[in-house]
């Protein structure tokens, strides 16, 4: 992994980790995955009250997945 601006660490897979600010309470520990234009992350209104017992090692890495059945002929990243 590289070092990219302040807060964000890039891939070899491509991706970028951008991580909130250790300094705002709200933002602490948290990190949302940009690939391309695309901005992935999680939300408690999405996913309910116990997101926090969610995590993401930082050895994690991203490979894309081809689409099958709806998504069939769509490209994507898992």
């Amino acid at each position: 992994m590289a070092a990219g601006r302040s807060g964000q660490t890039i891939a070899a897979d491509g991706s970028t980790r951008i991580y909130g600010h250790p300094q705002l309470r709200n933002l602490a520990g948290k990190v949302a995955i940009q690939r391309g234009p695309l901005i992935y992350c999680l939300e408690e209104a999405d996913n309910g009250t116990e997101l926090h017992n969610v995590w993401l090692p930082a050895e994690s890495r991203f490979s894309l997945i081809e689409g099958t059945g709806l998504f069939s002929d769509k490209i994507a990243a898992g």
